[in-house]
């Protein structure tokens, strides 16, 4: 599997400094197969510092639903959850097949888990940037045409709207790292099934080489590294 270093290197990774976190989306184009989630895995294990986390991003997949599946906004999140449910036994029986002393690093998580007081902030400041300036929203809206390009779908520019809150949820994630249990995790394993610009853009608003102001305003803590494995859709 192809993969994309941001703010870091296969070089710097070895040398285990990083706290590795596994981000997983809900109701992706391709399903995730037990072989992909094991590389993901021996990867992570193989370049952590101490312990990994799987990150199931289930609650805020509950913006997709209500647009791809046309649910109310109740159902969405129901739905959302019963997905986080399914995916959370779909990793708990793979590390099964994991050693004693491998299995005490690898640490399940939901969005619930890692949402904090400090996560919020930082939404809160992302969404006000995104009402307030027109290019930002300009490049969050385009993530989220790219996607839905890549489902086949022609959505409203309401809808765009909408489904920008998706980006504005994970953002945090990816420019502040997850905490859990006083443990700070710094470089994330971010899936995709195309290089959307995503992780550039996480990249650039962390070194304030793009909108500047907002890295006073998020009082990110540190730059998290990003390492993109490249999916295929085949």
């Amino acid at each position: 599997m192809n993969k994309g270093y941001f703010n870091t290197t296969q070089k710097e990774i070895e040398k285990k400094n990083y706290h590795i976190f596994i981000g997983i989306s809900l109701g992706v184009l391709k399903p995730l197969t037990k072989e992909m989630a094991k590389e993901y895995i021996d990867w992570a294990l193989k370049n952590t510092k101490n312990d990994i986390v799987i990150l199931i991003a289930d609650e805020i997949a509950k913006f997709n639903y209500r647009v791809f599946s046309q649910y109310s906004e109740g159902k969405s999140l129901r739905r959302a959850l019963k997905e986080g449910d399914k995916y959370e036994h779909f990793f708990k029986e793979i590390k099964k097949e994991f050693s004693e002393q491998e299995k005490k690093k690898i640490l399940i998580l939901k969005w619930k888990d890692i949402w904090n007081e400090q996560k919020e902030k930082i939404r809160m400041k992302l969404e006000e940037k995104y009402k307030s300036n027109k290019e930002f929203r300009k490049i969050i809206t385009s993530f989220v045409k790219k996607y839905a390009e890549k489902r086949g779908k022609k959505l409203s520019e309401e809808k765009f709207d909408y489904l920008s809150q998706y980006i504005l949820a994970e953002l945090p994630t990816l420019l502040d790292g997850i905490k859990y249990k006083n443990e700070k995790y710094n470089l994330l394993v971010y899936p995709t099934f195309v290089h959307s610009g995503m992780s550039d853009f996480v990249i650039n608003v962390e070194a304030g080489k793009i909108f500047p102001e907002l890295k006073k305003e998020l009082n990110l803590e540190k730059s998290v590294a990003i390492v993109e494995f490249h999916l295929s859709t085949k």
